[in-house]
């Protein structure tokens, strides 16, 4: 992705400690950021300007929110004449939900866990499988890997992933993908559109 929009950078902002990933170059940037700790700035921000006199600010009421709540928050910023024709008038916002803002977004990895060993594995054959079915995901998406067993297995696609499941990298319901943030956001512009 840092070769379609620019150098990837990580910054810690101020005293708040909130820690943002982006990559490209103004106006047109991706950022990855933890939305709960950037409230708690905004809120420290907030109470220092009210009134002694006014009732005291609550988070969870201004943000809806708790404090210990985990929200990343993934945005795409479109500007100097780079926004993309399908959504670059007001009229045009209707056809948001068939827009992809995360194009030039790769996720990849896994949750960290490591392969199974030979000596964990039902024999060779099952070991060489999952490992090969790791690879093929990671090359191309857990997806089209199924699409393609789907084809080659008289649509026993899903059952083969189940089966392999340990092997499978990001393979919990956790995981984030691109996906996901498409599914999101679709939802949530729907939902906009809708008010």
């Amino acid at each position: 992705m840092s070769n379609q929009i620019g150098q990837l950078t990580y910054e810690i902002i101020g005293k708040a400690g909130m820690e943002t990933i982006s990559t490209g170059r103004r106006p047109n940037i991706i950022r990855i950021y933890d939305k709960v700790a950037e409230s708690k700035m905004q809120f420290r921000r907030m109470a220092k300007k009210s009134s002694k006199d006014a009732d005291p600010l609550e988070f969870e009421k201004e943000f809806g929110l708790r404090e210990d709540a985990t929200l990343t928050r993934v945005e795409r910023q479109f500007g100097g004449g780079r926004i993309p024709e399908m959504v670059s008038t007001f009229g045009k916002l209707t056809h948001a939900p068939d827009f992809n803002p995360f194009d030039a977004l790769e996720i990849t990895g896994d949750t960290g866990a490591q392969l199974p060993t030979v000596d964990e594995c039902d024999g060779v054959g099952e070991y060489l499988i999952g490992i090969q079915l790791n690879q093929m995901v990671l090359a191309q998406g857990a997806q089209s890997v199924k699409r393609w067993l789907n084809k080659k297995s008289n649509g026993n696609g899903a059952r083969m992933l189940k089966r392999y499941h340990r092997f499978l990298p990001g393979s919990d319901d956790q995981s984030i993908t691109v996906q996901r943030l498409i599914d999101v956001y679709r939802c949530s512009v729907i939902d906009q559109l809708a008010a």
